[in-house]
């Protein structure tokens, strides 16, 4: 099922305890992150690129595979009636 509310996904190169602990503890990188993209001072526009329907999956990632620089991220979109 499908929420109207949206999250904040993130990946990160390192695990806890980083090499910052307790200065940067996840609790305090949440809330700094949510609070620079709240004042709009953190902008993740072009991060997850491209956004692709379903049935242009198979090509995005073909694509990412020939030239990877070219995305960080990739999103599908799932319209209404998109086979499960």
């Amino acid at each position: 099922m499908f929420s109207i509310h949206s999250a904040v996904i993130s990946s990160r190169a390192c695990t806890l305890p980083n090499r910052d602990h307790p200065l940067w503890d996840a609790a305090r990188i949440r809330t700094t992150c949510l609070d620079l993209l709240r004042n709009g001072r953190l902008s993740v526009e072009e991060l997850v690129a491209p956004v692709v329907p379903f049935d242009c999956a198979a090509d995005a990632y073909r694509e990412i595979d020939l030239n990877p620089a070219a995305s960080v991220k990739l999103a599908i979109r799932y319209e209404r009636g998109t086979p499960k």
